[in-house]
């Protein structure tokens, strides 16, 4: 079974990508340097996007 795939486009604590890396049935990928065009490209990869706001 495949793990539902999280990308991570901005930077945050290292706490909260050890929580999201902690063996809870999803993907991580962290990839905070994407133009906007790359993240455009590659958004419909993953099934959750992280953001700062």
């Amino acid at each position: 079974m495949t793990l539902p795939k999280v990308l991570i486009a901005d930077s945050i604590s290292q706490h909260g990508i050890d929580e999201l890396s902690r063996d809870n049935g999803v993907d991580v990928s962290i990839q905070t340097k994407l133009s906007p065009a790359k993240l455009i490209e590659i958004i419909p990869e993953f099934a959750a996007l992280i953001v700062r706001s």
